[in-house]
């Protein structure tokens, strides 16, 4: 065999290095990843820079609104922590997962109080549809009956004071253990959630709940309304 010059070419081409481009982050990723940051932080609510993050970061961020006033207890603000890594995420700024609540969950006005303009439609190509119609369209509301296993991380649970009630609590699913049936969830604004050094705080913090905890009431999925910047919204 003789060589030849084009083999030299050649085999320098079959030797270069392959470069693998990992694939962008999902939504859901983007969006944990938001709330692991506030995790690490180790926000507690009452502290004075609790409540500036909480005030100025998280409701600013969520709303753009930000509440340079913020004191322990003057919002609920659960739903904007996780508006607020949604958004970190993509969520179109003019829509509002609170509205989910409020037009799918008859406790959902207590959360929309605090929200200035939350909309109540959403609007495409000239159709003008109630939001909550739009989410059902597009597949974001995958549990009303409390079926905790349909639940994947990066999922808003909605969470019911008690059963029928107009008051509740929503977080971000962190992971589903489905062997044990149990949920781990990561949330702002909850007395009994559990801070980085382990101890139970009212603050950012994750716990794990059991499916069969008949509070838990639904599992929404942000879907195109909440992502796609064509949608317009009004009140």
């Amino acid at each position: 065999m003789f060589w030849k010059p084009w083999m030299a070419k050649f085999l320098a081409k079959i030797r270069r290095p392959v470069v693998i481009i990992p694939p962008a982050p999902s939504w859901r990723q983007r969006a944990l990843a938001a709330a692991e940051a506030l995790y690490d932080r180790d926000i507690v609510d009452g502290t004075p820079e609790g409540n500036r993050v909480i005030g100025e970061e998280i409701i600013g961020g969520a709303t753009g609104y930000p509440d340079s006033n913020y004191r322990n207890g003057k919002k609920a603000w659960c739903g904007f922590f996780v508006q607020y890594c949604l958004r970190q995420a993509g969520f179109n700024p003019k829509c509002s997962v609170v509205s989910v609540g409020r037009t799918l969950y008859p406790y959902g006005g207590y959360q929309a109080q605090a929200m200035q303009g939350t909309p109540t439609h959403a609007i495409r190509d000239g159709e003008d549809l109630p939001i909550n119609v739009a989410h059902q369209q597009a597949g974001s509301v995958r549990s009303l009956n409390g079926d905790m296993t349909l639940a994947r991380p990066g999922d808003i649970i909605i969470h019911q004071d008690s059963p029928g009630s107009w008051h509740g609590h929503v977080m971000l699913c962190y992971s589903v253990d489905l062997a044990a049936r149990e949920l781990r969830v990561i949330e702002g604004n909850h007395s009994k959630t559990m801070g980085p050094e382990g101890l139970q705080r009212d603050g950012v913090g994750k716990r794990t709940l059991s499916m069969d905890d008949g509070y838990l009431d639904s599992v929404v999925t942000p879907s195109d309304v909440d992502f796609d910047p064509a949608y317009e919204y009004r009140a």
